[in-house]
């Protein structure tokens, strides 16, 4: 394999300061396996491996050598050695009296220093993997390869999150979109019945009250047909709720499933009434719901998108209420109009949110809930929808008194003031 010209540049200076340039090379390579030769290459040692280590903290595979020996060996008497946030220096591998009791070291005249680094995501508790150096000189390494380390560990830890993240993003967003199609569809599927089933309801409405004079129909009878129209009332309304909650699904969707987040004048106010159809039994089973909704100018926006954020807000002010004490809680929602913005305030009176958490609420996959009720990518996705719309989402919060959100978000005037003028 030929070196890459900037590993050699590498490689003539780290021997004077790795401290500094090693982590350079490793932000410059494009591969883990280039930032491990960069590190072999620049340390001037004999090879190294980046390997994963399943649950167990057993060796899984490799994912990175250089220079390392194949097949490889069973590692897990190094495994052993390594502490969850300790860099392991080895001196003399040759020397120890653990490592000694394995053939493959002591009979290599290539592995006598080592050196051993955990590899950990912020999110875990425990090393997913290992960075491994050796050299064949005993002494090799020492409190400046330590640093040097851990520079390079938190540098493959951070490209192999933001690798992560990114992957994890992409499901969430496919996920979504599958979810908006399939909303799409299933109300296309309703539709189509429903709207016989409707129409057959009013034409029996229409037929019971003409054809029919109670007059001249003994009392029972005609008792039977008012309460045979009752039940048919009932029906059609029952079946214009429905034809609602499609509306508001096809609505939440995106007309398709599959819009191309199109910018149009919008009524906030629709698009909050359909996200609140959507929330509210989720929000009366933990809070009384209190709506304060006024007409408020257009504001331009998606439709789709704006009630994702709705929607969002008003489900994490429900699950920021315990469940005990519905009378005493509630969930309240106003719109106004502020200094040429429009403001959807959400409100809760539940725990609150601490300091600590408030400064990473939208960072994408943080989350104060449980494991199985949220990914940590709602509130991060609904800023970028904002931000996207030159709004901004306020926070503010007391602990064991509630939390306010503030979508505020710039009117068709006020977008329309601002536009350069030619």
């Amino acid at each position: 394999m030929t070196t890459p010209r900037w590993s050699n540049h590498c490689s003539r200076h780290l021997m004077h300061n790795p401290k500094q340039l090693l982590p350079v090379a490793v932000s410059a390579s494009k591969s883990l396996e280039r930032s491990l030769r960069a590190i072999v290459n620049g340390l001037d040692i004999a090879g190294g491996a980046l390997y994963l280590v399943d649950r167990n903290n057993e060796l899984k595979r490799i994912v990175a050598s250089a220079n390392y020996p194949e097949p490889l060996p069973n590692e897990a008497y190094l495994l052993e050695m390594v502490a969850a946030d300790q860099i392991e220096l080895i001196a003399d591998a040759h020397a120890h009296p653990k490592l000694c009791e394995h053939p493959w070291v002591c009979e290599s005249p290539r592995w006598r220093s080592l050196a051993v680094a955990p590899l950990k995501l912020a999110r875990a508790q425990a090393p997913f993997g290992y960075l491994l150096i050796a050299d064949d000189q005993p002494q090799r390494f020492d409190a400046s390869t330590q640093t040097v380390l851990e520079d390079v560990a938190h540098l493959v830890t951070e490209r192999l999150e933001l690798q992560l993240s990114q992957a994890e993003v992409a499901g969430e967003m496919d996920r979504m979109i599958t979810i908006g199609i399939l909303a799409a569809g299933v109300a296309h599927e309703i539709n189509n019945p429903l709207s016989f089933v409707g129409g057959n309801l009013q034409f029996a409405l229409r037929l019971l009250d003409s054809e029919f004079d109670r007059d001249d129909l003994p009392s029972a009878v005609s008792e039977s047909l008012s309460d045979i129209n009752e039940a048919l009332r009932d029906a059609l309304e029952g079946s214009r709720r429905v034809r609602n909650v499609v509306r508001d699904l096809r609505r939440l969707a995106g007309g398709n499933g599959t819009d191309d987040y199109t910018i149009e004048p919008v009524d906030v106010l629709e698009s909050l009434k359909s996200s609140l159809s959507i929330a509210r039994k989720h929000i009366e089973q933990r809070a009384k719901l209190v709506e304060q909704l006024t007409h408020t100018p257009m504001v331009m926006g998606n439709d789709s998108k704006l009630g994702q954020v709705f929607l969002n807000l008003l489900i994490n002010a429900a699950q920021a209420i315990p469940r005990d004490n519905t009378g005493d809680n509630e969930v309240r929602v106003r719109t106004y109009e502020r200094d040429g913005d429009v403001v959807i305030s959400i409100t809760d009176t539940g725990t609150g949110i601490t300091e600590e958490a408030l400064e990473h609420i939208f960072t994408p996959f943080f989350t104060t809930k449980p494991t199985n009720e949220g990914t940590g990518l709602g509130l991060a996705i609904s800023h970028n929808i904002v931000r996207n719309l030159s709004g901004d989402i306020e926070v503010e919060t007391a602990l064991d008194e509630g939390t306010t959100f503030r979508v505020v978000l710039p009117s068709v005037d006020k977008v329309v003031q601002q536009m350069p003028r030619t």
